[in-house]
């Protein structure tokens, strides 16, 4: 071929650190110290107290990360990003442009799960978020969920459940 085109050129530059320092400082301030210990109990008992966080983790996560590496990958631009959580370290300026947003993805996807701190959270997240799912499925269907009240803060029947999983569930209307 005789074009001079840059056929698969990359604009957006290159990673200005490594996906291990992404990793590290786009944990939010609330979830760090959990997640550093990886402290499941303790993780799980903060998502319990911020839904809407929990959530957005998730949703960077599939969305944001997810998204970039396959725009990439499918040599395509996409966006830089700015973590609009509280942060440790860097609070409020952290901005990823698209190559550290898909290093970042395959860094957590190559690792293994509880090797990475964002891997750790984000399952953690999935897991808790799975259980939730199941208990709406099990109230849906009018089975008693009495077991499973410990997912909640100070919930006693299965109106309070149901109102509890909403807040995780985006979309969700009774």
């Amino acid at each position: 071929m005789d074009s001079t085109w840059p056929y698969n050129f990359d604009c957006v530059g290159l990673p200005k650190n490594t996906p291990h320092y992404y990793d590290m400082i786009s944990v939010p301030s609330l979830f760090y110290d959990a997640v550093k210990a990886k402290n499941k109990y303790e993780t799980v008992e903060i998502i319990k107290r911020n839904p809407q966080l929990s959530v957005s983790i998730v949703i960077f996560y599939d969305n944001i990360l997810r998204g970039a590496f396959y725009f990439k990958k499918d040599a395509k631009y996409s966006m830089p990003y700015k973590i609009r959580w509280p942060t440790k370290f860097n609070n409020n300026n952290i901005i990823m442009n698209p190559n550290e947003l898909s290093e970042l993805y395959n860094f957590i996807t190559v690792q293994k799960w509880n090797n990475t701190y964002m891997g750790f959270l984000v399952n953690t997240i999935n897991e808790y978020l799975i259980e939730l799912r199941y208990v709406m499925s099990l109230i849906n269907q009018h089975i008693p969920v009495n077991n499973y009240y410990s997912l909640g803060i100070n919930i006693h029947n299965s109106i309070e459940m149901k109102y509890f999983i909403a807040k995780f569930i985006p979309g969700y209307k009774f």
